[in-house]
């Protein structure tokens, strides 16, 4: 694709799409602008090209550019305003899509809320674990998000400070997949509703209380002690949520839990 055609259609994002050339259409497109998004070649707030300019790029109709733009706004990773003549919005938000299966399959009855705990307590104590070895960088931005959580003036900010601190140490873990659930499963309604009630004063206190220790473990380097303190964390976070033969399954995890 030479110059020209290059700048009529792209706003600026520097990626350039090719025409399809296999499967159904629709699901090329998703996998380019996907793929695309994932690799941060298109950041989040930035715009797509407009429907016109990528029924050129990619060489196909209206409805499929349409059908690809629904099941990347259906995943979280992109958002579509109609009427809005700029091109749809990167969201870049992956877990989205994860969050959605899981609500689907809870009120489906297949999950339950100590199942959904459960997941959470395995993940994020093994990204704990591996943040006990992570790069300086990857603590100092922990430590950041701790001290972040100090100041809060509302609960909507404790909340999204919280899961600031969860995501980094997903993030130091190393593994992109800790980062994704550790997002996704603080989106399911159930546990963001409970998070909302608890009054704000004691939410920053107990955050930070148990928070401070996790912390303290990962700048230790102790692997052990940072994953069995994550376990606790949440165990004793959502236990009045959780009925008496689920604490059960979740004393498998963490024994202490009293």
């Amino acid at each position: 694709m030479d110059d020209k055609t290059r700048a009529k259609g792209d706003p600026g994002s520097g990626t350039v799409f090719h025409k399809t050339v296999k499967r159904r259409a629709y699901e090329d497109v998703v996998d380019q602008i996907e793929r695309a998004i994932l690799r941060r070649e298109l950041k989040k707030e930035e715009r797509l090209p407009s429907e016109r300019d990528l029924i050129v790029q990619f060489g196909v109709s209206r409805a499929t550019i349409r059908e690809a733009l629904r099941v990347l706004q259906s995943r979280g990773l992109i958002e579509v305003r109609h009427g809005d003549p700029g091109g749809p919005i990167v969201r870049a938000d992956p877990g989205a899509s994860v969050t959605s299966v899981v609500s689907s399959l809870f009120h489906a009855e297949r999950l339950s809320l100590a199942d959904v705990i459960q997941f959470r307590m395995v993940v994020e104590s093994a990204a704990a674990g591996f943040a006990a070895s992570a790069s300086k960088e990857a603590v100092s931005a922990i430590r950041e998000a701790y001290h972040r959580m100090e100041t809060t003036a509302t609960l909507e900010e404790q909340f999204q400070c919280d899961v600031l601190f969860h995501r980094r140490i997903a993030e130091a873990g190393g593994n992109p997949l800790f980062a994704l659930v550790v997002d996704a499963l603080h989106q399911f309604n159930s546990i963001a509703t409970w998070q909302s009630r608890r009054p704000l004063d004691k939410a920053r206190s107990d955050t930070l209380a148990v928070h401070r220790l996790i912390l303290d473990a990962i700048e230790a380097g102790d692997a052990e002690r940072a994953a069995e303190l994550s376990r606790y964390h949440l165990a004793k976070s959502y236990e009045p949520i959780v009925g008496p033969i689920d604490r059960k399954r979740l004393e498998r995890i963490v024994p202490t839990w009293k």
